[in-house]
């Protein structure tokens, strides 16, 4: 039986739940070490048993020059940052701004410089001056050939952005009018002036972005395509510079001699990342195992099998991360998720406790005495928002928390309720291949389709091209669909105030379409409208967290655009010669690496392995 399929009739076995956590628990297979310390029973990650983890610490001063380090990357075309903005590319691009990695914890969300050294608002906040890094150089790339950023190369990147950016709704209120930027100036060659047409309050946010970037700065060379094709070449001022590039094969990035606006010197330690490019998760798993990746997410699953198979990995335990899909809603006027009590009978059929240990092999990990925290997510991720995520598990949720937990004879009422007491016919529209989303979005899909048949909900599967109907109808189409769909989404900064805006404003970039008269013509949520303005104007930290929680407990009700449940704590396998690991780190997911020059602050000891056996 495949996993999905597995994992499905997991979901459907509500009755069970309980005795197959338990039995996972207590069975556990064989163990990794005798320690048996483990979670505390307030479900807090505590210190790690000893000698089967190892400890996190920062090495930078014993850290040794040059090397190759190896580790997958996906597919990334066209080039053009503002027209692919994805992951891979922000090792090449930087922004004027950069969120500072926290040491050895999350990052807090404080901010850096990164192509700009200084920022300034003017009293009334409708202005922001930066001065540019001399420090910020281009990689020695023909035509550039490593000279420093120029105004002149932010005044096209933004002006690039407004032509064909697919996040200029987010920036230039001449795009769109909830958009904050009035215009960009450059009174010198060091000097860029940005005036808002509102006091924003989390306007800097706007140009340091957690993932890939809004505003990356590029070459203004880009402007004529016969001298540089930004669809086909790569020149910014990151840590990376494009060696070579063979597709669907291959990536080699070199050290950009360039890079020197971090206040970490002489970065990145290692001269080279050769990344290949696999879309097959066993064969980059065969890879790391061998030695040929230093570098591999293994999935929770497969954690304590791989590190039983090859020893000599080191396991590290990495802060809580969360399921990255969003699950929303068409609201045409035939769609039945434009009524509520549909939309909270499809939530109160999610069984997150299940889905998390499924995901994330909670109980596995504590039957071999690891600790282990989880979190539900809410309108926001569990493990970015620090200070702002509201646990819909605690009494400070209200009323409202009551649809996060699993209630399938509550569920079907409310469907009968809305008219379909015999269950509902629904379409889920989404790209089953051909998107850049990786295996598990597929079957995390499943999974959820799994535990709605519970309720009622026949679930059937419609493809959607994820290059062209996908992308114009579903992900930024305003829910002009009916039925449901799916996107991976990453945050943007850690201040949730632009991101909130951004989808749940009818003004918002990516307004997602939803009514809350339930009348299928998408006019929004006046509520929700009103709220996000509030936030993203009070410059006030506490007083804008206390309204973020406000609209948390709101839209917990709602329920108009879903994260999939939530997360854990996860544990990261690596080949011992990479030192630095998690010592400086983003907000959360993964080996958390921090954010914009995750690979930057490693190194290679080559006396350890694979280099050479233990």
């Amino acid at each position: 039986m495949s996993d999905s399929k597995y994992l499905r009739s997991f979901t459907r076995a509500a009755i069970s739940r309980r005795r197959v956590l338990k039995g996972a628990a207590a069975a556990g297979g064989a163990a990794l070490a005798t320690a048996a310390c483990g979670g505390s029973s307030s479900g807090k990650a505590t210190s790690p048993p000893s000698g089967l983890t190892v400890p996190i610490a920062d090495e930078t001063r014993a850290a040794q020059k040059g090397g190759t380090i190896a580790q997958i990357m996906a597919d990334s075309q066209p080039f053009d940052p503002v027209l692919t903005p994805s992951i891979p590319l922000y090792r090449f691009y930087g922004e004027l701004l950069h969120l500072k990695g926290g040491f050895l914890e999350p990052a807090k969300g404080e901010l850096e410089g990164d192509v700009a050294e200084s920022w300034e608002f003017s009293p009334d906040k409708l202005q922001l001056t930066f001065k540019l890094s001399p420090k910020a150089h281009f990689a020695p790339i023909s035509p550039q050939n490593g000279r420093a950023v120029e105004a002149d190369d932010v005044l096209f990147s933004y002006n690039h952005l407004n032509d064909v950016g697919l996040r200029r709704g987010d920036l230039s209120n001449a795009v769109s009018p909830s958009a904050p930027v009035q215009s960009l100036t450059a009174p010198d060659g060091r000097t860029i002036v940005v005036k808002f047409v509102e006091p924003v309050s989390t306007a800097l946010y706007l140009f340091a972005t957690s993932g890939a970037a809004t505003l990356p700065i590029m070459p203004k060379e880009g402007a004529d395509p016969s001298a540089f094709d930004l669809r086909n070449k790569i020149n910014g001022t990151g840590p990376w510079l494009l060696q070579e590039y063979v597709p669907s094969s291959r990536y080699t990035l070199r050290r950009n001699p360039g890079f020197g606006q971090d206040s970490r010197p002489n970065l990145p330690f290692v001269d080279e990342v050769f990344a290949p490019i696999l879309t097959e998760y066993a064969a980059g798993l065969a890879q790391f195992k061998s030695g040929a990746l230093h570098l591999f997410n293994v999935r929770a699953e497969d954690i304590l099998s791989t590190k039983r198979d090859v020893p000599a990995l080191e396991l590290r335990t990495t802060d809580v991360s969360t399921n990255v899909i969003r699950n929303f809603f068409g609201y045409l006027p035939d769609s039945p998720f434009k009524d509520e009590r549909v939309r909270q009978a499809w939530s109160l059929s999610w069984d997150r406790d299940l889905f998390i240990d499924a995901q994330f092999n909670v109980a596995k990990f504590k039957a071999e005495g690891l600790p282990m925290e989880t979190r539900w997510s809410t309108t926001l991720q569990a493990d970015v928002w620090t200070g702002y995520w509201l646990d819909p598990q605690s009494k400070e949720f209200g009323p409202n928390a009551r649809y996060f937990i699993r209630d399938v004879a509550e569920a079907k009422k409310l469907l009968a309720a809305a008219g379909f007491p015999n269950g509902l016919d629904v379409d889920n529209r989404f790209p089953f291949g051909g998107h850049p989303y990786g295996p598990d979005y597929n079957k995390h899909i499943e999974i959820v389709q799994g535990m709605t048949a519970d309720a009622g909900f026949r679930n059937k599967n419609v493809d959607i091209g994820f290059n062209n109907e996908w992308r114009t109808v579903y992900q930024s189409g305003n829910g002009k669909f009916s039925g449901t769909s799916y996107v991976n989404e990453t945050s943007n900064g850690v201040d949730p105030a632009v991101y909130l805006y951004r989808y749940y404003s009818t003004k918002g970039a990516i307004f997602r379409g939803f009514d809350a008269q339930g009348l299928g013509n998408g006019t929004g949520d006046v509520f929700l409208d009103d709220l996000t303005t509030k936030i993203r104007r009070e410059f006030d930290d506490r007083k804008r967290q206390e309204l973020i929680k406000d609209l948390q407990r709101y839209e917990g009700k709602s329920l108009y655009y879903m994260w999939l449940p939530g997360g854990a704590n996860g544990f990261s396998l690596a080949w011992p010669a990479v030192r630095n690991l998690q010592v400086w780190r983003g907000s959360a997911g993964g080996y958390n690496p921090e954010p914009r020059r995750d690979l930057a602050t490693l190194w290679l000891d080559r006396s350890k392995p694979p280099f050479k056996q233990a």
